[in-house]
């Protein structure tokens, strides 16, 4: 009897040991899956930043060529000290985002030219003149908008144009 209840208390505490290394293994399997919904998080991350790091890369040498061609001409001393970066990807990124202040800037003036033309073009009209933009303006009122728009934009147009 002393032989079974000695059985018993060891395989009592081999059941309590196993449930013991059951509770760590627990705990340990739940930590790697905290590390690798992380490391998932950080890998979306990660190739989020390379897909845009490609995108930039694909730019050819001789689109960079005319590109810091144009920006040192617009830019000046600034692109100079940008281009001594040792980093490529850096660069790269600099000179793209210079290139768009550049187009943004290039078409403001623009905007501004064609704005300052159509000023002057309408304080020099006559009254027959205004008559005549009117009434293309308000020309085809039974017609759908889009049409509408399309040719009111291009008889402005050829008006302005006429009028150079």
């Amino acid at each position: 009897m002393d032989h079974v209840s000695t059985y018993e208390k060891v395989f009592i505490e081999n059941i309590r040991a196993l449930e013991e290394k059951l509770k760590c293994h627990e705990t340990e399997l739940q930590s790697k899956d905290n590390i690798i919904s992380e490391l998932s998080a950080q890998l979306e991350s990660e190739k989020s930043k390379n897909e845009h790091q490609h995108q930039v890369e694909e730019i050819s040498l001789s689109e960079l060529a005319c590109l810091t061609a144009f920006s040192k001409k617009l830019v000046g001393d600034h692109f100079s000290r940008i281009c001594l970066l040792d980093q490529p990807y850096l660069q790269k990124t600099l000179q793209v985002k210079d290139l768009a202040v550049e187009n943004l800037i290039s078409e403001k003036e623009g905007l501004e030219m064609i704005l300052q033309r159509i000023q002057e073009s309408v304080s020099l009209m006559t009254e027959e003149d205004r008559k005549v933009f009117t009434s293309i303006l308000t020309f085809e009122q039974g017609s759908d908008e889009r049409n509408k728009r399309s040719r009111s934009i291009k008889s402005l147009f050829k008006l302005f144009m006429s009028l150079y």
